[in-house]
């Protein structure tokens, strides 16, 4: 038996996996920018756009996916962690527990996650916990 589909389901298969392998694009663009600028959010230095352009890229990358609106709710949270961190290393601390807020940490951790969720979930908590305070994110990770 073959499975058909139509034009519309199609397509819309076929953004959402462009959804999310832009997703994936914008982590690895944002994670290449981190572990360049090692030293940088090691003393609390805001990373900006103009100055790192992965960052801008990746910055971009997750605001157009967001802006789609076809992410599943899975991969929604994804994106919102993940700009949660590009705010914090901007040293846009509101904005990166907005985005926190908006994603219910709690309510993710109650459920089974993959390492990889739960590493996003503790940047998260990390971001969460530090209330504005302009301590070095990665602090106690880098200590530990």
């Amino acid at each position: 038996m073959l499975f058909f589909m139509d034009l519309h389901q199609f397509t819309l298969a076929t953004e959402t996996n462009d959804d999310y392998g832009t997703l994936l694009m914008a982590e690895a663009q944002l994670e290449e920018c981190l572990m360049e600028n090692m030293d940088l959010l090691r003393s609390s230095t805001p990373l900006m756009d103009k100055s790192q352009p992965r960052l801008g890229r990746a910055k971009g990358l997750i605001n157009t996916i967001l802006s789609r609106g076809r992410l599943t709710p899975r991969y929604l949270n994804e994106a919102l962690l993940l700009m949660a961190k590009v705010h914090y290393v901007q040293g846009r601390y509101r904005d990166a527990q907005g985005m926190c807020a908006r994603v219910g940490l709690e309510e993710l951790t109650k459920d089974d996650q993959p390492i990889y969720h739960l590493r996003l979930l503790a940047e998260a908590f990390v971001i969460k916990g530090r209330e504005g305070g302009r301590e070095g994110w990665m602090d106690g990770w880098m200590d530990g």
